[in-house]
């Protein structure tokens, strides 16, 4: 091998170093992900074979018979696409006898498009000698981790959607306000903003939730039955499109009046929640969204946060202040791979994290 091209199989070469130093420079970029489940798509027979070092095995002889697993996963578009697994993230072993128990994650040659791969990792279900079953190790075919890892050139960000337009609000006395509006070309999601005092010049909106439709119900305000001299208040909104490439700029201002004393339909008491709280998301797992509730017992700055599992940010629901309620996002992962994600609330004192499964 002296003086030969770098060989994967041995690990021993020559490198052009410049030219990997510039595929680790603008415009490339490297991302890691991690999908969770697979389908078996081949099996062997019986056979013999050494296990060593494996949690909950004595390293020894054992009976095995080993499955192929198998797992389709996509990704943000990219030029120049390369993709490998990480062995040291993963939860399935390679095909070698014996067998060492190392992580193990491949590529199926062929399946690399610009947007997704076909990942592979072996699972294997173990017999000591004299036929006693041990179960799957290192795990189920469902249970199976795949963790990988894409490089190439990011297709580039698309612009903000345009503002949506024709935003209207509309209800009875005693009622929720609901609200809207014409969609934006080009919007994956709408943040809705409130603003509520006793004069018409409002300058302190906040964000009081998001959605994916075209309609959404202020569950936090009452509609009143006058304004101006009727001791109720001037409750004014706006609502911005966003998608990947940001947010849009603010839609036509609608305005209704609310009744300050009021925030629940069926009783006059206030409907405010107890104490800070991030609720499992529902569904869980889901394709392609799920809808993110929290209580929050008083008005307070807040962040909610989406990080895949490799803790990288990849979606802000929620940055600003909100008012005292029981708020609900939806969490849009069109654009995501499958895998287990992080969803973080930090709301003034309070911060509370809960997972969420992408099963595409």
């Amino acid at each position: 091998m002296n003086g030969q091209n770098f060989t994967n199989e041995y690990g021993y070469g020559r490198v052009n170093a410049r030219k990997a130093l510039d595929l680790l420079r603008s415009p490339y970029a490297v991302a890691h992900y991690t999908a969770t489940g697979g389908s078996i798509v081949s099996s062997t027979g019986t056979y013999t074979t050494v296990i060593y070092d494996a949690p909950g095995l004595a390293s020894a002889v054992y009976i095995v018979k080993r499955h192929e697993v198998r797992r389709t996963v996509s990704f943000p578009s990219n030029q120049s696409v390369s993709v490998w697994g990480r062995g040291a993230a993963s939860k399935g072993w390679n095909i070698e006898s014996p067998n060492f128990s190392l992580p193990w994650v491949g590529v199926v040659p062929g399946t690399v498009t610009s947007t997704g791969a076909t990942l592979r990792t072996y699972v294997y279900q173990v017999w000591d000698e004299v036929g006693h079953y041990k179960g799957y190790y290192p795990a189920t075919a469902s249970n199976a981790i795949f963790a990988y890892t894409v490089h190439g050139i990011p297709d580039p960000l698309p612009d903000p959607p345009p503002a949506p337009t024709n935003l209207t609000v509309t209800g009875t006395t005693g009622q929720h306000p609901y609200l809207t509006w014409t969609a934006s070309s080009g919007a994956t999601g709408y943040k809705v903003y409130r603003c509520a005092n006793t004069y018409y010049t409002c300058s302190s909106f906040f964000q009081i939730g998001s959605t994916t439709s075209t309609s959404f119900t202020d569950t936090g305000k009452i509609i009143g039955s006058g304004c101006l001299g009727g001791g109720d208040e001037i409750t004014q909104y706006y609502v911005k499109a966003y998608n990947t490439g940001g947010d849009s700029n603010p839609s036509n201002t609608a305005a209704t009046c609310t009744d300050p004393s009021k925030r629940s339909v069926a009783t006059d008491a206030p409907d405010v929640p107890a104490t800070f709280a991030l609720h499992a998301a529902y569904p869980n797992p889901f394709n392609p969204a799920t809808e993110i509730r929290f209580d929050l017992p008083e008005a307070v700055p807040v962040t909610l946060v989406v990080y895949d599992a490799t803790g990288r940010e990849v979606a802000r629901l929620v940055d600003g202040p909100l008012a005292a309620a029981t708020h609900a996002v939806t969490f849009d992962a069109t654009d995501l791979p499958s895998g287990v994600y992080l969803v973080r609330l930090a709301a003034g004192p309070f911060a509370q994290t809960r997972r969420v499964v992408l099963l595409k």
